[in-house]
């Protein structure tokens, strides 16, 4: 590894740890507002002089309709047909990318907070300008403040906290994407997960899995708890000499812990105080691994390598996976429509079962056994089904389960609060033609056939939503400007 990539490589690193403090807890507690410690910032660059696009409504273009959505816990990025990016929601920590550092302020009293209430498009420095992202093969927002594209030949761009360098060092790179390349030994990344403590991706003919960040919590799956930042990428271990290779999917919590699914198991390693991992005996009560003990304060139970979810009785083979703070959900079979199982935290229902706080054990999800794709929240989990249509079950505070109704008979203790929730899973309302689904922290969005729009619903502080207001939406709203003409 050269040292251009591994000062990338490290400045990535501190931004991943340090975006939320030590990740425990990214996801959990975002149903609150969100408060800044600094003000909207004025980045000094005038964007005439720039080449920065002045207007924030997405223009007119070729093959503009959206097939994918990727969400972090207060914005969103969408990627068009034609790999252009836009993304919209909070922008406090430059997580959208489009080189300006003044939008909208979305706090409603106190210190402004910046944040766009539509989509702008991600903007890159190709040494003469400042053209749009217009090559991207896949987008990845899973944390609070960095944004990650895959673009052609495995190269790794991302935008965000202010930590992130250009390659080689200055300018203002944290306002759009800098590149975190040039790692030949791994011939190409070709999928990621990047979260508030740490990333994971999949690299090379074998579809290796490896990580970097923080690693305290076993989250890195290395065998070992480092207690530093981990800067260079680390091969998953399965033992002291097996790589986990053969990774279709790769995906991480920002509450410390990661899953991977390959062709015919699922494996996950990091924290596993809720029953997250999955690993249970041959009588489905939790196995027990090691004790982590983080910043002296709490003991959770933890495993540093990867387990088989099921433990005695594996799942199987997947052909979806998603993770929420502390549960997972999966579609189950080789291709096509499968059924939905959760497992891990329950408080919310958002595993799906009616009777539990927690699901040590992948358990089915009533009435879905013909979903496509999964998206798990901090507390609510969604399913998209072969038909188009969209359910979803757990809390509904902020009208995460997007069906219009702001009760369902029955409520969940969270946080010494009775809320409203539904381990049932119902249908979201007006959505008959999605595309593709992600959740994230509250909120939840899909693209849609036809027009390629993406609408959204859940909370909204941010303007994550991206119709312009700061209002929760209990139905699904159009993202502004998403609609292809």
């Amino acid at each position: 590894m050269n040292r251009n990539a591994y000062l990338v490589w490290t400045a990535l690193a501190a931004l991943l740890l340090t975006a939320c403090g030590d990740g425990a807890d990214a996801d959990a507690g975002t149903d609150a507002d969100v408060t800044a410690d600094t003000g909207v910032r004025d980045s000094g660059v005038d964007p005439e002089d720039s080449g920065v696009v002045t207007d924030s409504g997405v223009e007119e273009c070729v093959d503009c309709e959206y097939v994918e959505v990727a969400l972090g816990v207060l914005h969103a990025c969408g990627r068009q047909a034609n790999g252009q990016v836009t993304c919209w929601g909070r922008d406090q920590e430059f997580q959208l990318g489009d080189n300006r550092s003044r939008h909208e302020n979305c706090a409603s009293t106190g210190t402004p907070e910046d944040c766009s209430g539509e989509p702008v498009f991600v903007q890159y420095d190709d040494g003469s300008g400042l053209p749009r992202l217009d090559d991207a093969e896949a987008v990845d927002v899973r944390g609070f403040a960095a944004s990650c594209s895959l673009r052609p030949g495995g190269e790794l761009w991302c935008w965000g906290r202010e930590t992130i360098p250009t390659v080689g060092g200055g300018g203002d790179a944290e306002l759009r994407p800098v590149a975190v390349r040039d790692f030949p030994d791994l011939d190409g990344i070709t999928g990621v997960s990047v979260g508030d403590g740490h990333l994971c991706f999949t690299a090379g003919a074998e579809a290796a899995a490896f990580c970097a960040g923080n690693g305290g919590r076993g989250e890195l799956g290395i065998g070992r708890r480092p207690t530093t930042i981990q800067a260079d990428p680390v091969a998953v271990m399965l033992d002291d000499t097996t790589t986990l290779t053969g990774v279709d999917e790769i995906v991480i919590s920002g509450a410390g812990f990661s899953c991977a699914r390959t062709s015919d198991n699922v494996y996950c390693w990091g924290r596993n105080q809720r029953g997250q991992l999955g690993d249970v005996d041959d009588m489905g009560v939790a196995v027990a691994h090691d004790t982590c003990v983080v910043d002296m304060t709490e003991m959770w139970d933890c495993s540093d390598t990867p387990v088989v979810v099921g433990g005695a009785s594996p799942l199987g083979a997947t052909t979806d996976l998603d993770l929420g703070s502390q549960h997972v959900c999966a579609v189950q079979g080789t291709g096509g429509p499968g059924q939905v199982v959760c497992w891990g935290e329950n408080r919310g229902r958002q595993a799906g079962q009616a009777d539990a706080d927690s699901v040590p054990a992948p358990s089915p999800v009533s009435g879905l056994d013909d979903a496509v794709m999964i998206a798990t929240g901090s507390n609510h989990s969604c399913a998209l089904r072969g038909d188009g249509t969209v359910a979803c079950w757990g809390l509904n505070r902020d009208g995460q389960l997007g069906d219009g109704l702001a009760s369902h008979g029955t409520n969940c203790m969270l946080d010494s609060e009775n809320v409203d929730c539904s381990a049932t899973p119902v249908e979201v309302a007006t959505i008959d033609d999605a595309t593709f689904i992600a959740a994230r922290a509250s909120f939840t969005c899909v693209t849609r056939g036809g027009d390629g729009s993406v609408w959204c619903w859940g909370n909204n502080n941010n303007k994550q939503l991206g119709d312009g207001t700061r209002d929760n939406r209990f139905e699904p709203v159009m993202v502004m400007g998403t609609a292809a003409p």
